[in-house]
């Protein structure tokens, strides 16, 4: 559909290449979309798949406020400022996006990829918890 609606851009002997560029990009969105990350959790089999939540927003949930700011504050550089201002103190993605002076595209893409990160720290210090 969209190489339909473009087709007068599409580039003289290049429309092989263009045809690919757009499937390409077709398939990261699609990988990147929230509803191809929904997944169901262990113990959510109730849930119907539609309304299951995100894996990082599950774990979020789980782990305590301490924990979350302490994985926050060793996240690298362009996370660490995004997530701390849009978890933490709970600002907008665009509130966050003009006081960092980046487009609002790179905060949700930053964001999207700090909760990521996160949930790959607070999972493994479930994991090495130790019980009594």
């Amino acid at each position: 559909l969209a190489a339909y609606l473009h087709r007068d851009t599409m580039p003289e002997g290049y429309e092989r290449q263009w045809l690919g560029r757009i499937a390409a990009n077709k398939a990261k969105d699609y990988l990147q979309s929230a509803w191809n990350r929904h997944t169901v959790l262990p113990g959510d089999e109730a849930l119907p798949p539609g309304l299951a939540p995100p894996a990082e927003e599950e774990v979020l949930g789980r782990a305590g406020a301490a924990e979350i700011a302490d994985a926050i504050g060793r996240l690298s550089e362009p996370y660490r400022p995004v997530c701390r201002m849009c978890l933490l103190e709970e600002r907008s993605v665009e509130e966050t996006a003009l006081a960092l002076g980046r487009p609002v595209k790179t905060v949700h893409t930053q964001l999207r990829r700090g909760k990521a990160f996160l949930r790959q720290q607070l999972e493994r210090s479930e994991s090495h918890e130790v019980v009594p």
